[in-house]
C-alpha cells in the first residue's frame, strides 16, 4: 500500500559519550547546506525547493505544481551556492517519472545580491494541460542534487489563471495585516458561529472579521510571505503561505511567531471567490528563562494539541512546539533542546519534516524519531526517518536506527503517523506497507510480525501500543487478532459457532468490534455487501468483554471513537425490499475517568491577546534559576541503517488524501479517501499518480446530453425496476463507446464493478459508496455518468448538474429530471449514498 517507511536524522549532543559500541565522536548539531530554489511565476515567487541525493518515486510525489506560460518559459532563483553546481540541467519527465521527455542543459545562470538567477525554455516536446515532472540537477559535492516540482503548460494562454489567484491571496494576507485596508477582506469571509474567537493560535474563515484581521495585536513587523502552489486546476488551487510575525503582548513582552496561511481559492469571471481559509499561529519557543515562572511554562499564542509526553512519576515531560523538540528535567530544573528543524521560513516551508516524542522515562531520557525529508549532516537530502535517543546523564542524542525510503516525505510521515510504536525493550512496530514490522534496536535486526494486513478492519488505540485486526482473506469471518506491542503478545479472538466478527476499533485502550450473523448480510443495489452487526462488544486486553449494546430490531454498520464516545451507523431491515434502510444513529459513552496528567497543557486569557497555552509543571520550578542545555550529536563509524523490502503487491492501490499540502490520510478504498477529502476541499491521488477527485473544480453546469437523449428515446428502457442496473450499466458502457450483453453478466454473478471493470479496461471505476452527492458533480463536470442506488432497488444515473440542480436520469421510467441540490442531499443520503462512477487514467 504505502511504500518502504523510513528513519532519519541529524542529531544534536554535547557531552562525552561512554561504553558506546565502536569508535564514536561527539559534534556540534548541523545545519542545512543544500542551496534552496524558488521560482517565479509572474511577479511572484513561489515554491521552494529543497535539493534531494535520494531518487524517491515520482508517482508519489505531489509537492508544488508550477504554472508555465504558453512560452514555456521557467524562470527561478536560488542560493548563492548553486553557482559551484557542476553539469547544472534540467529533465522534464511524465508525471510518475518512467519516461524521460527532455534533459538540457542551463546555460543561463547570473549572480545579483548574493542570489543565483536562471531561465531555460522547455523544448517543444511537452502536451498542453499535461502534468510533467521537472528535475533541476547539478554535481555538488561528488554527489547528485535534485531539485522536483510539477508543472503543467496550458494551451490557453493563462487558462488557470494563476496570476490572478496569487495576486488575490498576497492581497488578502496583506490586508489582513494592514488596520487600514483590512476592510477589504469581509467580502471573502463567512464569519459564523461555526469560528472559533477564542485565540489568534487557529482562525479559519468562519471566524469574524476582528479575529481573521488581528484586530487586538499590536504587530511590530512580518517577514515576506513564503508562497506554495500545492495544487492548481482550471476554476481552482490551493495556495500556503508561511512567515513569521512580531507582535507586542502584555507588559512589553515581544513575542515572535511562526504563522501559515492555507487558502483554496475557485476563479470565476466576475470574481475569486475564497473556498476555506486557515491561519494557524505558534510562538517561537526559544526556552527563554522569562517564560518559565512559579511552575508554569509559558508558550503563548499556540496550539492547544501540542504534543507532549511525561515521565511515568512526572518529573521529566517533553514536548514539541513549532518544530523545536524540548525535554524538561523538573528535579534538575534543567531545559534541554533535543531537536530543531532550519529556523529559515523559506527553507522550512520547502522541507517536509515531522518529529514524534516515542518514550520519556524518569531519569530523563527521551526516544524521539523525525521522519521526512531528512536535512542535515550526512543525510542530508535523503527521506527516511531517524529514532534518535537522548542519555540525559551525558547530554547527547545518539542515532538508533535509520530507514531509507524510496517514497514522497509526505506520504512517509502520513505512515508513521498511522503506526511507530516503541516498546520498553527497544523494539519499534511500524507499518511502512501492508505488513507489520518489529525492529530490534540493539542489534538493528528486523522481523515481520504480521504479513498482508487488510487496511480496511485494522485499527490501533489511541497510545499505539495496542491493534486489532483481520488479515487478508479473512474480511467479515470469525477470527480477529489482536497485538499489544509492549508485550509482543498477539491474542486470536474468535466469534461464536458460524457467527462473524468485525473489528471497529478502540475505546481508550479497550477494543471493540462487532458481531454479525451470514444470514443476514446483504447486496446492496449497486452490488456492494451490507455488513449488519446485531451485537457491538467493548473488551479490555485481558479479553473481559465490558459492554454488549444490542437493540432489538437495530444493526450497526459503522463506530467510530471520538473523543469518549462511540458513535454508531444504524440500518433497520425493511422486508419488503429485502434491504436494509439507514435509521437514526446513537452513541455509546465512556464512562471511566480520564487519568490526568502531572503536567498538564491548559489555556489562560490575557487582554488583548485572548487565549494563550501554558504547560501547568508538577513543580514549581523558577525560569530564572533554569539550565539550558544543547545536547551534542554522537558520530559513529559503523552504519545504522537498515532496509526493509516491500513486494510490488504490497505497495499498490492505495489512495491518498491531500490537504494544506500534505497527506493526511492513506487508503485501500476511494471511498474512504474522498469522505475525508470532501469537508476539507482536499484531493485523492492513487498510487500512480492519478487525481481522482478534487473538490470545487467543475464549471458552472454540465450535462452528459448523449445519455440525455438516449433515455429520453427510451433507447435502454427496462422493463421492471430489478432490470434498471442493467440499463443504466448499458447506458455507462454505450457512452464510452462499449457494448455488451449486461443482462447475461448480471445473471450469471456480475456485480455492477465487475462490469464496468471487465468492460472499460482503461479506467478506474470507483465505488464511492457513503460519499455525498455533492462530490459527485466532479465527475459529471468530467462527462462521466454515476450510477446511484436507491433503496427500492432501483437504480438511476446522475448526469449532470447546474448553479441549483442536479440532473438524474431515470431509464425505467425514460425521463430524465432535475432534483435542487439539497433536496438531492437529502434524498441520497436517505437511500445509502450508494454510487458508482470511474475515472479514465
Amino acid at each position: 500500500m504505502y511504500a518502504v517507511c523510513v528513519f532519519f536524522i541529524t542529531l544534536i549532543v554535547a557531552g562525552l559519550v561512554m561504553n558506546q559500541e565502536g569508535d564514536s565522536a561527539t559534534t556540534q548539531p548541523g545545519y542545512s547546506t543544500f542551496p534552496v530554489i524558488s521560482m517565479q511565476v509572474g511577479s511572484h515567487t513561489v515554491n521552494p525547493l529543497c535539493g534531494y541525493t535520494s531518487e524517491p518515486e515520482m508517482s508519489l510525489i505531489r509537492g508544488t505544481i508550477l504554472p508555465v506560460n504558453n512560452d514555456r518559459t521557467i524562470r527561478f532563483y536560488a542560493d548563492e551556492l548553486l553557482q559551484e553546481f557542476r553539469d547544472l540541467r534540467f529533465e522534464v519527465r511524465n508525471a510518475n517519472g518512467t519516461s524521460l521527455v527532455e534533459n538540457t542543459k542551463i546555460e543561463s545562470l547570473t549572480n545579483a545580491s548574493g542570489r543565483c538567477f536562471a531561465s531555460f525554455v522547455l523544448k517543444d516536446l511537452i502536451d498542453f494541460d499535461t502534468e510533467y515532472m521537472l528535475v533541476i540537477l547539478g554535481e555538488y559535492n561528488d554527489q547528485t542534487i535534485r531539485y522536483y516540482t510539477r508543472f503543467v503548460c496550458p494551451k490557453a494562454a493563462d487558462a488557470y489563471h494563476a496570476q490572478q489567484k496569487l495576486d488575490f491571496v498576497r492581497s488578502f494576507h496583506d490586508n489582513s495585516l494592514d488596520k487600514e485596508k483590512a476592510s477589504a477582506v469581509s467580502m471573502y469571509i463567512e464569519s459564523n458561529a461555526e469560528g472559533d474567537n477564542t485565540s489568534f493560535a487557529h482562525v479559519d474563515i468562519h471566524s469574524s472579521f476582528q479575529q481573521i484581521t488581528f484586530w487586538d495585536l499590536e504587530i511590530i513587523s512580518h517577514t515576506e510571505p513564503v508562497i506554495r502552489i500545492c495544487d492548481l486546476q482550471e476554476q481552482t488551487g490551493e495556495f500556503v503561505l508561511d512567515y513569521t510575525l512580531t507582535f507586542r503582548e502584555e507588559e512589553a513582552k515581544v513575542r515572535e511567531c511562526r504563522v501559515q496561511e492555507v487558502f483554496q481559492v475557485r476563479f470565476a469571471p466576475e470574481r475569486i471567490y475564497l473556498l476555506e481559509y486557515e491561519r494557524n499561529m505558534n510562538y517561537l519557543f526559544r526556552g527563554e528563562k522569562a517564560d518559565i515562572t512559579n511552575g508554569v511554562l509559558q508558550l503563548g499564542v499556540n496550539d492547544t494539541a501540542l504534543p507532549m509526553m511525561e515521565s511515568d512519576g512526572g518529573s521529566t515531560c517533553a514536548f514539541i512546539v513549532e518544530n523545536r523538540l524540548y525535554a524538561y528535567n523538573l528535579t534538575e530544573n534543567k531545559l534541554a533542546l533535543l531537536y530543531a528543524f532550519d529556523d529559515e521560513v523559506r527553507r522550512q516551508a520547502a522541507m517536509c519534516q515531522e518529529m514524534q516524542i516515542l518514550q520519556v522515562d524518569e531519569a530523563s531520557n527521551v526516544t524521539f524519531l523525525v521522519s521526512g525529508y531528512l536535512s542535515r549532516g550526512t543525510k542530508e537530502g535523503k527521506t527516511g526517518v531517524v529514532m534518535y535517543r537522548y542519555n540525559a546523564a551525558v547530554n547527547t542524542v545518539e542515532e538508533l536506527v535509520y530507514i531509507p525510503s524510496n517514497v514522497s516525505p509526505q506520504i512517509l510521515n502520513a505512515g508513521t503517523r498511522q503506526l511507530f510504536y516503541a516498546s520498553q525493550d527497544d523494539k519499534v512496530y511500524f507499518m511502512p506497507d501492508r505488513s507489520i514490522y518489529a525492529v530490534d534496536v540493539t542489534d538493528r535486526s528486523v522481523e515481520t510480525v504480521v504479513e498482508h494486513i487488510d487496511e480496511d478492519t485494522f485499527r490501533i488505540s489511541q497510545s499505539g501500543s495496542k491493534m486489532i485486526w483481520q488479515g487478508a482473506g479473512e474480511e467479515n469471518t470469525g477470527t480477529m487478532h489482536l497485538m499489544d506491542f509492549n508485550t509482543g503478545q498477539e491474542t486470536v479472538i474468535q466469534a461464536e459457532g458460524d457467527e462473524e466478527i468485525r473489528p471497529l476499533g478502540f475505546m481508550g485502550e479497550d477494543y471493540v468490534y462487532g458481531l454479525m450473523r451470514p444470514t443476514d448480510i446483504r447486496l446492496d443495489a449497486v452490488g456492494n455487501p451490507v455488513y449488519p452487526m446485531y451485537c457491538i462488544r467493548i473488551c479490555d486486553v485481558a479479553g473481559n468483554v465490558l459492554e454488549n449494546y444490542t437493540k432489538q430490531g437495530i444493526f450497526v454498520t459503522d463506530a467510530v471513537a471520538r473523543d469518549n464516545q462511540l458513535y454508531l451507523t444504524r440500518v433497520i431491515f425493511d422486508g419488503a425490499t429485502g434491504g436494509y434502510q439507514p435509521t437514526y444513529a446513537d452513541q455509546i459513552m465512556d464512562t471511566l475517568p480520564v487519568t490526568e496528567k502531572n503536567n498538564r497543557i491548559r489555556t489562560k486569557n490575557l487582554e488583548g491577546i485572548k487565549q494563550v497555552t501554558e504547560i501547568a509543571l508538577k513543580s514549581n520550578v523558577d525560569g530564572r534559576n533554569m539550565k539550558l542545555l544543547t545536547p551534542g550529536e554522537i558520530l559513529y563509524e559503523e552504519s545504522r541503517e537498515i532496509h526493509i523490502t516491500s513486494s510490488e503487491e504490497e505497495k499498490r492501490h492505495a489512495y491518498y488524501v491531500y490537504d494544506k499540502g500534505e497527506v493526511t490520510g492513506i487508503y485501500s478504498k476511494p471511498a474512504q479517501a474522498l469522505r475525508q477529502a470532501y469537508p476539507v476541499f482536499g484531493y485523492v491521488v492513487d498510487d500512480l499518480g492519478h487525481v481522482l477527485y478534487s473538490r470545487g473544480n467543475t464549471v458552472a453546469r454540465n450535462q452528459i446530453m448523449s445519455i440525455t437523449s438516449s433515455v429520453e428515446s427510451n433507447l435502454y428502457a427496462a422493463e421492471s425496476t430489478q432490470d434498471s442496473l442493467a440499463s443504466c450499466l448499458n447506458l455507462v458502457l454505450n457512452h464510452a463507446g462499449v457494448s455488451r450483453n449486461v443482462s447475461l453478466m448480471l445473471e450469471e454473478g456480475d456485480s455492477a464493478y465487475e462490469v464496468l471493470d471487465s468492460s472499460l479496461p482503461d479506467v478506474v471505476v470507483l465505488d464511492l459508496t457513503g460519499c455525498r452527492v455533492n462530490a459527485m458533480l466532479y465527475y459529471l463536470n468530467k462527462d462521466l455518468p454515476v450510477i446511484a442506488g436507491l433503496n427500492d432497488g432501483k437504480n438511476v444515473l446522475l448526469i449532470g448538474f447546474n448553479e441549483r440542480n442536479v440532473v438524474i436520469a431515470d431509464p425505467v421510467a425514460g425521463t430524465v429530471e432535475k432534483m435542487g441540490m439539497n433536496d438531492a442531499a437529502s434524498f441520497f443520503e436517505q437511500n445509502g449514498n450508494r454510487f458508482l462512477t470511474y475515472f479514465r487514467e
